[in-house]
């Protein structure tokens, strides 16, 4: 029977990535048992794998992937949450103001999917290059590199007596191309309930679903969320429009953008001078809707939404900025 490596390679697979693997875990966990649970099992697993890779380079992305995996196990069995955990106590060896810090990190992470949150521990924490995160994750490194771009809403504890909202949309945005790569939704409006993901290839030029169904996409085309932060960074000719392409609704068309004009606007953040845009949707958005949306930005050079009105089945919902930071 092949158990891998040698008794030579092992120890030195285990010296090379026994701690790296430990502070991967303890940054996807934020607890310092189960993340030396998952780095012991990860080591264990792989090294008796009878196709472990003997090539370094291969062994660790081998064990990175192993990592991740089994990570994501624990994440989705039955009674464990979704979220990190801020550890009680590591013994001492994080007080004070390197603790605080730590807990702030764990929370951001905790609000990121699964993928992003990997993404951003085998880059920061693992020091990985793109190239090489994207083998561990079965992912194209450009994708792998897009910016996340995320949106949140949620109804508010009145209004989700009677109709909830709880709606969480991330697109992954190619920054200097301007265009969507991958597009992930979990929406709750109500009674309606919904789950998906599009990846989009541009090479053969289609939008392949979670159901493996793949539909025509035109280059450069923008997801429902992609499409609100490039047309932010349009010119706005007031009374004008702009028109680009867009896809959702496993339908891609042009998305024409109006320009109604410029609005002063009062919100608990403050006064704004605005300029006021509505997107004719015809195929999904932010909000499963088939009415109008008009979204006010400034008309500095932040492009700041705030304030954000859209009907829905049974009235309208307003979005309105409560405050701001500098920088953000």
């Amino acid at each position: 029977m092949d158990l891998g490596p040698d008794p030579t390679d092992r120890d030195d697979i285990i010296q090379r990535y026994g701690r790296r693997l430990f502070v991967l875990a303890y940054h996807l966990t934020g607890d310092a048992t189960e993340a030396e649970e998952l780095s012991h099992e990860c080591l264990v697993r792989g090294l008796l794998a009878p196709d472990f890779p003997s090539s370094d380079t291969e062994a660790g992305v081998s064990l990175h992937r192993g990592l991740i995996s089994l990570w994501k196990e624990r994440m989705e069995a039955p009674g464990s949450g979704a979220v990190l955990r801020v550890a009680g106590g590591t013994e001492g060896a994080e007080t004070g103001r390197a603790a605080r810090e730590h807990a702030g990190l764990w929370r951001a992470l905790s609000r990121l999917d699964p993928v992003s949150r990997a993404v951003l521990v085998l880059r920061v924490a693992g020091g990985l290059e793109y190239e090489t995160i994207g083998k561990v994750l079965d992912m194209a490194p450009d994708i792998v590199y897009a910016r996340l771009l995320q949106a949140r809403a949620e109804s508010n504890g009145f209004f989700s007596a009677f109709y909830k909202v709880r709606n969480r949309i991330q697109s992954y945005w190619d920054s200097d191309g301007g265009f969507t790569r991958r597009y992930v939704e979990n929406r709750r409006e109500g009674g309606f309930r919904a789950k998906d993901q599009i990846e989009f290839d541009y090479d053969k030029l289609e939008a392949r679903y979670q159901d493996g169904r793949s539909y025509p996409i035109p280059p450069h085309v923008q997801d429902a969320l992609s499409s609100f932060y490039f047309a932010r960074m349009q010119s706005l000719p007031l009374g004008g429009s702009f028109v680009f392409d867009y896809h959702a609704s496993r339908k891609s068309q042009p998305l024409e953008v109006r320009v109604l004009g410029r609005e002063r606007v009062e919100t608990p953040a403050g006064k704004f001078n605005c300029v006021a845009i509505e997107p004719k949707l015809k195929a999904g958005g932010i909000f499963k809707n088939k009415g109008q949306l008009v979204i006010w930005i400034t008309e500095d050079e932040r492009r700041m939404p705030v304030l954000m009105r859209s009907k829905v089945t049974i009235g309208s919902i307003s979005v309105v900025l409560q405050e701001y930071k500098a920088g953000t």
